[in-house]
């Protein structure tokens, strides 16, 4: 028996462990009305892209939407640049490390920060990451957004939310990811965070961008 005094502890614990079943199984994923991958431009910015030939089945099973799109962009610089686009229903792949779906290696380091790009009301919270192994370094920057917001740190994110994705609209997922291996590529990285979240997201269009 569990006394009355920790009884809606335990049910708030539990509304979280539970929150990704009843509401992908039970609610279920409805399709995502408004694409990413139609948003997403062959000529961002001058620089030109190509899609990448990533597995679709894979990237399907991990982040469960088949609503995503991979470009490689070569900016004037000389950089070349991976976005990676996606969009969904299903919190968990977006907003726990994502990198995990999309890069199969063993990362021998990794180091997270979280900044603000841009200021004011335009502004956006961003994730860098800098990925380190035996053969590579990667350098990468993500913004999160559940709907029109961008998120920091989904943990807290989620606790706050957890009422209203369960009985409320659910907004879809967007996951923006620029990664590379240039040294150089934070400048460039930015740019084209930059314009996508401006195509994709009019309250996170960025103005002026923060160096990290």
């Amino acid at each position: 028996m569990i006394s009355d005094k920790y009884a809606w502890h335990v049910c708030f614990l539990l509304s979280i462990v539970l929150y990704p079943t009843v509401s992908n199984f039970y609610m279920g994923l409805p399709s995502v009305k408004n694409k990413i991958s139609t948003e997403i431009p062959v000529v961002l910015d001058g620089a030109m892209g190509t899609q990448t030939n990533r597995n679709r089945s894979s990237i399907d099973s991990v982040f469960s939407t088949d609503d995503w799109v991979e470009m490689e962009y070569l900016l004037d610089s000389g950089e070349t640049i991976t976005l990676f686009a996606a969009r969904g229903y299903d919190g968990r792949p977006f907003l726990h490390f994502p990198e995990r779906g999309l890069f199969k290696q063993t990362w021998s380091d990794r180091t997270h920060t979280i900044q603000r790009m841009g200021g004011g009301k335009q502004s956006a919270m961003a994730h860098y990451l800098t990925l380190t192994g035996a053969v590579e370094t990667k350098k990468a920057i993500y913004c999160l957004l559940h709907g029109n917001k961008t998120i920091a740190n989904p943990y807290l994110y989620l606790l706050g939310r957890i009422p209203f994705i369960l009985f409320g609209d659910r907004p879809e997922f967007t996951l923006l990811f620029v990664s590379s291996n240039d040294e150089r590529s934070d400048p460039g990285m930015e740019k084209v965070l930059e314009s996508l979240l401006c195509r994709v997201s009019k309250n996170a269009c960025i103005t002026q961008t923060t160096a990290p």
